[in-house]
Parts: structure tokens; C-alpha cells; sequence
């Protein structure tokens, strides 16, 4: 039997064009802003900048002990070009009242009312190397001091209460110091071992870690009425320590202590 084959022939399928897109027809989406600030909001935060002018640290130089009328200090502000020269000027006998003449460096604060200083204590772990190691640590004891004037010595006393504490141990110092009028001022900072002078909560110094005797000095203008100062201070292992702060206004030529007159008692955070 004979087969037979048809062939049939299919039509193609139309093919449609698929138009291509017009690039001057596409917009671009706009891009958010990102609130960058103008020119005009820049110096409105200026304005409003910390009232604080701290100059960059101007020295950190070794100072020799028992450092006889803050004579090593105006020797290394002269290295500075702060003017002048250095000279013995009124030094630590203009007091008269400082807590490193006579009677013990830190008393209790009840048995002191006279004393404007006030210091928490903690005790620190061997090899501490910086005043932060406070930060993580509860204070054990609250003394007060009538100036920071202690010049390089051996430190045997102790804390009132807390036995033998010579070594490892950490203050957090604060006062208030009432500024008459808006002025400069050259700031110096002796500690063996490390210390930080803040002003405001603006750090001014930073003499941290462990070092003998050394000074480091700033020129800060602070305005007039009552600046609140924090230093904070790490003892190394025994038994040599100093913590000495003086100033002098700009043109002066003689550091001298912070006049017991200005200095007053801070809030102290809680316990």
C-alpha cells in the first residue's frame, strides 16, 4: 500500500519590534538631600564652639626635684618662647596656705572646711599606666586638699582611713576657680606619675602615664565667672609622687598657685 506525504507550509509568525528605548526620554530620579549644612549653619556652630581656647601642648620637659620656687617651671615655659625669662619669681613660699607646707596633704573633708579640694580615691591594680584605669573603679575614700602644690617627696602618710595606701592608688580632683575677668593664661601641670587638667570638661593637659617628675604646660583663655577644674591622677608603684598646677596670666613673668581666695568647693558626683 502507498502512502502519500502532504506538505504543508506554515506561515511565519509575525515578529514584533520591540522599540528601543528613547534616551532623551528617561529622567533621572532627583537624589535626596542629604542636609549637608550651609555656609550660614557652620558659623552658627562656631559661635556656639566650647568657650574654652586651648593652644596645642607647648612642652613636656623633665623636672628636677625638690623643685625650690617653681624655679624648673618657668625654665621650661622659657623654652616655649612664652616672653620673658625664667626666673624664681613668687613661687611655692607665696602661698602660705598650700597643703605642702605643713600638716598632712589630704585630710577628711568634714575636718577641713577650709580645704577647697576635693579628691576621690580609688585603688588602682599593679602596673596601671593611666589615670582612664579609674574609670571602671568605685571611689574608697573622699579627702580634701587645700592646693596642688606637692612638689616632688617621698609619700609614706597615707589616706586618712585607709591605712598604708602609698602606691597604685588614683584621685580625682575637683574645684572651682572664680575668674574675676576674661583672660590668657600659661597653665603648668608637674605630676610623676601621669595627670589631666580639665577645664569645663575640655581636657587642657594631658601629662598621663608613668614618668618621673615632669611638666607640661598650655596657654588657655577662659572667660570670666566660676570655671569648673578636674585633675585626675594615678600614683605609680612607691614612693616618690608630685602634683603641682600654677599659673600665670599672659605677659606675667612668674608662675605662681592659684590664690586661695578664687578656689571654692565643686559638686562632687555621687558615691
Amino acid at each position: 500500500m502507498r502512502s502519500t506525504v502532504v506538505m504543508i507550509r506554515l506561515p511565519k509568525p509575525p515578529v514584533k519590534k520591540i522599540p528601543k528605548p528613547a534616551a532623551a526620554g528617561i529622567k533621572l530620579a532627583a537624589r535626596p538631600s542629604v542636609g549637608l549644612p550651609t555656609a550660614r549653619t557652620i558659623e552658627r556652630q562656631l559661635a556656639t564652639a566650647p568657650k574654652l581656647d586651648v593652644e596645642p601642648q607647648l612642652s613636656r620637659i623633665a623636672v628636677t626635684a625638690p623643685l625650690p620656687n617653681l624655679a624648673a617651671i618657668d625654665v621650661a615655659a622659657t623654652t616655649v618662647g612664652t616672653g620673658g625669662t625664667g626666673s624664681a619669681g613668687a613661687g611655692a613660699g607665696s602661698t602660705g596656705s598650700g597643703s605642702g607646707g605643713t600638716g598632712n596633704l589630704f585630710e577628711e573633708c568634714a575636718d577641713a572646711p577650709g580645704r577647697p579640694m576635693v579628691a576621690d580615691v580609688y585603688r588602682l591594680p599593679s602596673r596601671t599606666d593611666s589615670v582612664a584605669a579609674m574609670r571602671q573603679r568605685t571611689p574608697v575614700k573622699r579627702v580634701c586638699l587645700s592646693q596642688l602644690d606637692i612638689t616632688p617627696r617621698s609619700f609614706r602618710e597615707g589616706f586618712p582611713g585607709l591605712g598604708t595606701l602609698v602606691e597604685w592608688f588614683g584621685l580625682d580632683i575637683r574645684f572651682n576657680v572664680n575668674i574675676a575677668q576674661a583672660g590668657t593664661w600659661d597653665l603648668a601641670l608637674v605630676s610623676d606619675d601621669g595627670a589631666i587638667l580639665s577645664i569645663d570638661d575640655a581636657d587642657v593637659i594631658d601629662n598621663d602615664g608613668v614618668h618621673g617628675p615632669t611638666a607640661r604646660l598650655a596657654r588657655v583663655r577662659l572667660p570670666g565667672g566660676v570655671r569648673h577644674f578636674r585633675v585626675r591622677y594615678f600614683q605609680g608603684p612607691r614612693e616618690q609622687i608630685a602634683l603641682v598646677l600654677v599659673w600665670r596670666k599672659q605677659g606675667e613673668k612668674d608662675f605662681d598657685y592659684i590664690p586661695g581666695s578664687l578656689l571654692g568647693r565643686s559638686a562632687m558626683p555621687a558615691r
